[in-house]
């Protein structure tokens, strides 16, 4: 692994295969006024990203910490700040909304809608921060009004916590992250959509304090994470031309040294493909249309939190960003094997099904050794159990769309890591169930002990280097701030 400075050549302009400026026009010089103007802003957002200050031991803060940082910042801005608490999640945490500005233009924020993906709660603590003591951020207060949510599911933040805490490394990920795995369940995919539909008070406290601004929000981000990724990517509001923003991104992330990633799904799950690197965001109803045959998970499926903004608050533009926690360059490598896409799927999938299998036997020896659903790993595991092989089979019939396709290098090296992965899961499950339980111990050690030797089996196939917090801080608010008004 590696480290990399925070630099870029002064005047470099990064081509990029999507350009805002790849415009037909009569008029001289059109085109070098609008290259300059967008040189002017990306050089701005750049700057700002740059000037954040940060500290030198920056760390995911406990969902206390979070709310002592702010209530810190409140007492000192009383009249630049509002810090709301007035709701709490099922286990009884505060939860927590910060507007920051006075103006009509909102720039709406949201960290830790997945409990897993701390990196956007820090984003989201430190702009706040900035915005309020940063003389260089003071014009941006000016102009905007920024509505942040900085940890949505504070519950599930707390289950991380342990392994969010460190510095980055994927095999303590793999070992203690948790993320409720529910479709009705999802942080970022549950608002309701029909009146039988249950909210959980995260969500309506989220829907709520968006409300109050429909109309006049000019940009929703919702920050996340894909934690082994061979770059950015982002998902985007299908409508519309945003040529100009999907240029400002992608230069952005070359600037910050995590270029995009070039994913191309060829329409699985109704995601369709716009650009290297930016995808459309995946409407609910494609979901749904998945699980058509099964009511019990479609009765679950509701409304994501960047479909509820755009369409109820009306977004003018709303943005999934996807940052990795480890750029694994084996993801990079797009060159065309002669590996037929639809063979490598239907492996991939028999693969799940001997996974799912696996997972039942798991399930059903867990709760014979008095393992319960208050285990949220437990719960968890049960819940894949039952429901996993549906989606598995709701994806076998739509393999026709690999017709003809030729697998991807990176395709081809990452489904036996993905192998490893759910091999690593099962393991996780054990440990998680049994630890700190005596008459357990044995069961405990052997799957903590394989654990660690299939992840070295998969760590020699991949090669990584882990992004720096600070670094996904920065990029991250440079992301939202392609969404002020320069």
């Amino acid at each position: 692994m590696q480290d990399y400075p925070l630099s870029y050549p002064i005047g470099v302009v990064t081509t990029y295969p999507v350009d805002v400026y790849a415009m037909s026009t009569d008029e001289e010089g059109v085109h070098d006024v609008l290259r300059l103007r967008r040189y002017r802003m990306l050089e701005k957002i750049y700057g700002y990203a740059l000037a954040m200050v940060l500290p030198d031991n920056l760390e995911v803060p406990s969902h206390r910490t979070l709310i002592q940082e702010l209530e810190s910042l409140q007492s000192k801005y009383p009249h630049r700040m509002s810090l709301k608490l007035n709701g709490q999640s099922r286990a009884g945490r505060d939860l927590v909304c910060v507007e920051l500005g006075d103006s009509d233009k909102v720039i709406a924020v949201t960290g830790g809608a997945h409990s897993d993906e701390p990196a956007g709660t820090v984003t989201c603590l430190y702009l706040a921060k900035n915005l309020l003591e940063n003389p260089e951020f003071e014009e941006l207060l000016l102009k905007h009004k920024f509505v942040i949510h900085p940890m949505l599911d504070p519950d599930g933040a707390a289950l991380n916590y342990r392994w969010a805490r460190e510095e980055f490394s994927y095999q303590d990920y793999l070992l203690h992250s948790f993320r409720n795995n529910r479709p009705a369940e999802d942080c970022e995919h549950g608002i309701p959509v029909n009146k039988d539909q249950e909210i959980r008070p995260e969500l309506g406290f989220f829907r709520s304090n968006v409300d109050v601004y429909k109309g006049n929000i000019e940009f929703y981000i919702t920050l996340h994470t894909t934690h082994r990724t061979g770059g950015s990517i982002f998902a985007i509001s299908a409508k519309g031309d945003h040529t100009g923003r999907i240029s400002a991104l992608a230069e952005l992330c070359e600037r910050f040294q995590v270029p995009v990633m070039d994913v191309d799904l060829h329409g699985e799950k109704g995601i369709e493909y716009i650009a290297p690197g930016f995808i459309a965001a995946p409407p609910m109803a494609k979901l749904a249309e998945r699980f058509r045959d099964n009511p019990e998970i479609l009765s679950q499926i509701k409304m994501s939190t960047y479909e509820y903004v755009e369409h109820h608050c009306g977004a003018q533009f709303c943005l999934i960003s996807e940052l990795p926690s480890i750029l694994d360059q084996t993801l990079r490598a797009t060159c065309e094997t002669e590996i037929d896409l639809m063979e490598l799927k239907k492996a991939h999938l028999d693969s799940r099904r001997k996974w799912i299998a696996a997972l039942r036997d798991a399930v059903e020896e867990l709760e014979s050794l008095g393992v319960t659903e208050d285990n949220p790993w437990f719960d968890r595991g049960k819940f894949s159990a039952r429901f996993g092989m549906a989606g598995v089979e709701g994806e076998a019939k739509d393999l026709a769309r690999y017709e003809g396709i030729k697998a991807k290098q990176y395709e081809v090296s990452d489904e036996r890591v993905e192998e490893l992965e759910r091999e690593l899961s099962l393991h996780q499950l054990y440990v998680k169930c049994l630890g700190g339980r005596d008459d357990q111990t044995p069961l405990h050690q052997d799957h903590l002990h394989q654990f660690h030797e299939k992840y070295r089996k998969l760590e020699a196939l991949i090669d990584y280097r882990v992004v720096p917090l600070d670094r996904q801080v920065r990029i991250q608010t440079a992301m939202i701030l392609t969404g002020a008004d320069f």
